[in-house]
């Protein structure tokens, strides 16, 4: 057997063919499927030799490594629609076991990434924490350089960025990296994760034929959203009579508190939708019907040509005075008050620092910072 390359379910002994074609799928990446699945003696084999009554193993399914989890079964058959001395080798795939799980390994991985470059900004709320945030800021940027006289400014802001991020790495932690669930899922984390479990374990299985493995399959994918509704009904109705009871609610008002949680809402209620017609005044139905009518009427308001006076309009459209203490540099007040007004949970930019630290940086960092805008 060659990892990577053949299975242990080769078979019989190798000739010098079969040597060049593993040689050949080991150089191009490639796996010989037929040789990962167990087939019963004399089952695996392409062609027979009437010379000395034996088969062999002579046409292969050839796949791309990272394709290989979605052949799902190889086995060689006897078509009688093909005229050949060989039989067809017929391989099952499922698209849903191969590049759909790459793609949301990858999802997941790039959401850790972006996990572990957030910090636990709520831990700021304590004045102990914040006290020990500022205190480490104020001791990193102690040797950072001054906007003055410095060439490059964006040096100056990389330090002081690295300041921030390194305070909150010591002093904050990280931020946890899972996605908040629902109420539901909260509850039932565990069940959750063994129902996870249990489509891991089918999706794993060789053993199964695949008319087997897809009845197993529908079967388990029943049975848990059976489970999953029961569940899901069960917390609904806990969760109406705590809101019902426990806040003194009348049914409607519990109703409606519910549906908010839940982000639903009633109906916006606006006017009727007016019928489209066509140029004719006839009532046009369909979607393509309507597409066209929309088309031919821009179509025909583009082509007229403006009538309007533009010296006329210039001279109406009220001009904004030009303000020129806007040119001039920000002073302390107002670069304190731009900071206050930053919001609280927001999306961190590229530097990976959010408003939270910003706003928590202290004295001794507002200072540098207010150098570095009034440089620029």
């Amino acid at each position: 057997m060659d990892p990577g390359v053949t299975g242990g379910h080769g078979q019989g002994p190798r000739t010098p063919g079969g040597e060049e074609l593993v040689d050949f799928a080991a150089s191009h990446v490639l796996r010989i499927m037929g040789t990962y699945f167990p087939k019963p003696a004399g089952r695996g084999t392409t062609w027979h030799s009437l010379a000395n009554q034996t088969g062999y193993a002579l046409d292969h399914v050839l796949t791309r490594s990272r394709d290989a989890c979605m052949v799902i079964d190889v086995e060689p058959k006897s078509l009688p629609e093909i005229h050949s001395d060989h039989r067809c080798v017929v391989a099952t795939v499922n698209p849903r076991r191969g590049q759909g799980g790459a793609v949301r390994r990858g999802l997941r991985a790039a959401q850790r990434a972006r996990a572990a470059g957030r910090h636990n900004v709520a831990q700021l709320n304590s004045e102990a924490k914040a006290a020990a945030f500022s205190a480490a800021v104020t001791e990193a940027v102690a040797d950072a350089p001054r906007a003055a006289g410095v060439e490059s400014l964006d040096s100056v802001e990389q330090e002081l960025t690295a300041a921030l991020r390194a305070a909150a790495d010591e002093v904050l932690g990280p931020a946890n990296g899972t996605r908040k669930r629902l109420g539901w899922q909260a509850e039932h984390a565990d069940t959750l994760k063994s129902m996870a479990e249990a489509r891991r374990q089918l999706a794993a299985r060789q053993d199964l034929r695949p008319a087997e493995w897809k009845d197993a399959r529908r079967r388990l994918h029943a049975e848990q959203r059976r489970e999953l509704r029961r569940l899901v009904t069960a917390w609904w109705d806990r969760r109406l009579e705590a809101l019902h009871s426990g806040r003194g609610m009348p049914g409607r008002a519990a109703i409606e508190a519910v549906e908010r949680e839940a982000g639903l809402g009633a109906p916006v209620r606006g006017r009727a939708t007016a019928e489209l017609l066509a140029s004719d005044g006839t009532t046009l139905c369909g979607h393509e019907a309507r597409l066209a009518r929309w088309r031919e009427h821009f179509a025909s308001l583009f082509a007229e040509e403006s009538t309007g006076d533009l010296a006329y309009i210039a001279a109406a459209v009220p001009q904004r005075a030009v303000r020129p203490e806007f040119d001039a540099t920000p002073t302390r007040a107002e670069y304190a008050d731009a900071v206050r007004s930053m919001k609280k949970g927001k999306a961190a930019g590229e530097d990976g620092v959010v408003a939270e630290l910003l706003r928590a940086g202290g004295i001794a960092f507002h200072d540098r910072f207010f150098e570095l805008v009034g440089a620029c």
